[in-house]
């Protein structure tokens, strides 16, 4: 039977909408391989609203980094990185006080491991899904005489309805790359800045680097042994997780969970709000 490891942990943030409840298992022990070697990295800090029924929005910002590689491309959570990379260092030496990350775990590639198709990789509980689909691009219309300036690149403004929501994002022809955050892609430039029409979702470039022939870094990929899941059955997944995280969680007999307030004191852990990027 194999080892789990459990980590709650509360942000200094009220109980519920800033909750987080992360599990690891020796899955995440595992060595990622190489699959492509990073040309471009792009820093967009990503806010987002979680909980729609408070008003106003407490909206949460997290650093995202698009990773360009020759052949693919990998967006992901730059705080998820960091702690889970220091939390395999704590496992492997037998540590069990893991530290929080950030409230995005999923990871998205682009035409890895398989050309043309989305994988999204993402874990609840001790289950760890990788889910791949059609690296459909929105259907862009450009917007005449809209300029803006954005990292000191002149932009221009271009719409999309795309996954259940109603995009705008601005892109640069200074930068001819056809990427942006998540999957807004497709327009003649690097995407700088984007949203949604209810600014659920808000991109913002921070910073930009290209690299030159030998100076770029290898892009990771850990999602070899994941369960595939297709769209609708994940979507059930994460439906049923949010409405009871320790209850999924617990389901599996080798996790013992215990859920503690910013004080230190057991309590109970609600339902999560939930409000997905694409809907």
């Amino acid at each position: 039977m194999r080892k789990a490891f459990c980590i709650v942990a509360f942000l200094g943030m009220a109980l519920g909408a800033g909750a987080q409840l992360r599990t690891y298992s020796q899955l995440d022990l595992l060595p990622s391989k190489p699959c492509d070697r990073v040309k471009y990295r792009i820093n967009y800090d990503m806010t987002f609203v979680t909980d729609t029924t408070q008003h106003p929005y407490e909206p949460q910002t997290e650093p995202m980094v698009l990773e360009i590689g020759e052949h693919s491309t990998k967006f992901y959570s730059y705080d998820k990185l960091r702690a889970d990379s220091t939390n395999r260092e704590k496992m492997n030496r037998g540590e069990q006080n893991l530290v929080p990350g950030g409230q995005i775990t999923w990871v998205l590639h682009k035409d890895y491991p398989k050309k043309g198709q989305y994988a999204l990789l993402d874990g609840l509980g001790l289950d760890r899904y990788i889910c791949m689909v059609k690296a459909d691009e929105p259907k862009w219309s450009l917007v005449p005489d809209s300029t803006a300036e954005i990292m000191g690149y002149p932009c221009r403004l271009a719409m999309a309805e795309y996954k259940g929501r109603a995009w705008s994002a601005w892109y640069t022809d200074d930068v001819p790359l056809s990427y942006g955050p998540w999957k807004l892609m497709g327009l003649p430039g690097l995407v700088l800045r984007a949203y949604d029409a209810e600014r659920h979702y808000v991109f913002e470039a921070s910073g930009l680097r290209q690299y030159g022939d030998g100076e770029g870094y290898e892009m990771d990929y850990r999602g070899d042994d994941y369960e595939e899941l297709d769209a609708k059955t994940l979507a059930r997944q994460y439906e049923r997780y949010h409405a009871d995280p320790v209850g999924y969680v617990s389901n599996n007999p080798n996790v013992k969970v215990t859920i503690l307030d910013e004080h230190g004191n057991p309590t109970t852990m609600p339902a999560l709000p939930y409000n997905p990027i694409e809907r």
